[in-house]
């Protein structure tokens, strides 16, 4: 078996290190998919009605919900994705207190 240099394994454990923080903001993923999922469907709902409808200010509106809705989405993303990270870090780091002896 050959011997791994040093430097090959400080970049796995870096690697490693980052994308278990970047899995930090997924771990209660219940609320981002429910989220996305309304997200989706309202826009699909949205769309179909403007595709449908025969007044250019019903377009109008419409469009304008689908932009909002979008939007209002995507930032509450961002913050559950935030508030995730930080509590999860926070547990990480009291569970790292307490297996440190």
């Amino acid at each position: 078996m050959r011997e791994t240099p040093m430097n090959e394994k400080r970049i796995h454990y870096k690697s490693q290190y980052f994308l278990g923080k970047v899995g930090y903001l997924f771990r209660p993923a219940t609320v981002i998919i429910v989220c996305l999922t309304v997200m989706i469907v309202l826009n699909a709902i949205l769309f179909t009605l403007t595709i449908a409808a025969k007044s250019e200010y019903f377009r109008d509106v419409a469009i304008a919900l689908m932009t909002g809705v979008t939007a209002s989405t995507v930032v509450a993303i961002f913050i559950e994705m935030a508030n995730n990270f930080r509590r999860n870090n926070k547990d990480g780091l009291c569970c790292q207190n307490y297996l440190v002896c």
